[in-house]
């Protein structure tokens, strides 16, 4: 049974892959885009809206400084506009806030914000963490 099931199974396999000039491609469902600039860039969320996408990174310019970027896209990943950065701590999620007819409103970003400081006294204070939020209105400016 075995020595009769491989063969045929091998045979269906080249005759049917054979004819590959036929093969009509699908419609495209992703897309890969490179996002660049003069720092460490790396995007941390992305996020669905009417005719596009919102991707949200964070780009580190210095041992200290890292700032959020927030880089709005059309459906097939080309960027809308300039970037808009946001300095002060890291976003680590996006969320648009979507009003009853279907338009963007706004958006909300939450980070955190971590530092720390190995000279401390106290052993409490050698790592501090903050909650950090955004709110941005409709066109990606703050404060809404």
């Amino acid at each position: 049974m075995g020595k009769v099931f491989l063969p045929a199974f091998f045979l269906s396999v080249v005759i049917g892959c054979s004819n590959l000039e036929d093969a009509d491609p699908s419609d495209r469902r992703t897309f890969i885009k490179f996002f660049n600039g003069a720092y460490n860039l790396s995007a941390t969320s992305v996020e669905s809206i009417p005719g596009g996408y919102v991707v949200l990174g964070n780009m580190q310019v210095n041992d200290t400084l890292v700032v959020t970027v927030v880089i709005e896209t059309d459906d097939n990943g080309n960027q809308v506009g300039d970037p808009h950065r946001f300095p002060g701590g890291t976003g680590k999620a996006i969320k648009p806030v979507i009003s009853g007819t279907g338009t963007v409103d706004g958006y909300v970003i939450v980070g955190d914000s971590i530092k720390i400081d190995p000279f401390a006294e106290q052993a409490a204070n050698t790592e501090i963490a903050s909650l950090r939020v955004l709110q941005l209105n409709a066109n990606l400016d703050y404060p809404p």
